[in-house]
């Protein structure tokens, strides 16, 4: 067993232009966190998030999305698998959902937090598509589905 003291490697790269987040479930916590703390300080920065659940119940947080909407001009799209509403992907995250809302994702440094299979599934669908690895940032959320 080794100690040490906090590293955070799931964070914003503050050299990065452009930010593309794709959340899955409670994989939203960490983006949560980063939104709150640019709004805090007023910091305005491209970010789009994507935002996938099973149903409406399960989106989280949509007061801070909704809060860095209104104040920060940060766009939130959801895929929603079952029971998506008028203006929501109907389904998950994939490729088709970054290529109809994200038209310069080559330019973007990507976020993916979420159940440890959608973060693989998605990384490899993003690399397919010509995203540089160095710009793919991932977390897990082991043991959610």
């Amino acid at each position: 067993m080794v100690i040490s003291y906090p590293v955070n490697l799931f964070s914003l790269d503050l050299r990065a232009k452009k930010h593309l987040m794709l959340a899955g479930g409670i994989g939203i916590t960490p983006f949560r966190s980063m939104l709150q703390y640019l709004v805090d300080r007023k910091e305005l920065r491209p970010i789009v998030v994507l935002y996938g659940t099973e149903g409406q119940d399960d989106i989280a947080y949509r007061d801070v999305l909704g809060q860095a909407r209104r104040e920060l001009g940060i766009k939130t799209f959801h895929a929603v698998a079952k029971g998506a509403e008028r203006g929501q992907y109907p389904g998950y995250i994939d490729a088709r959902l970054v290529r109809l809302t994200i038209p310069d994702y080559l330019e973007r440094t990507f976020y993916i937090s979420g159940p440890q299979i959608m973060v693989k599934a998605l990384r490899g669908k993003l690399l397919a598509m010509g995203v540089r690895r160095s710009r793919i940032k991932v977390d897990y959320f082991p043991g959610f589905a």
